[in-house]
């Protein structure tokens, strides 16, 4: 590993599949913002020491458009806002 990558200090913690699950679910790619803003609040404080949050992947993109109408981004915005104090996770396809 070259110097300049250690230089980074970045860490990294894989996530089993098992445990990613949750923004994939029927459940999930079906849900309005506007209900996700409802939990925001219970989500930051709940999970206040989680690692990350998972917020995107595979279909999530795609439904935010296509089914649901809404903007994808601004979904990210609006819920950053809410939750300033949990990593937002972005499955790697």
């Amino acid at each position: 590993m070259s110097p300049w990558w250690r230089s980074l200090q970045i860490s990294l913690h894989p996530l089993p599949p098992r445990r990613r699950d949750a923004h994939q679910s029927l459940l999930a790619t079906r849900m309005r913002t506007h209900d996700m803003l409802k939990a925001a609040p219970a989500t930051a404080d709940i999970l206040a020491g989680a690692g990350s949050l998972e917020m995107w992947g595979g279909a999530t993109f795609d439904v935010s458009l296509r089914f649901l109408h809404e903007c994808p981004w601004r979904r990210l915005e609006r819920l950053r806002e809410l939750i300033p104090n949990v990593p937002f996770q972005v499955r790697a396809m």
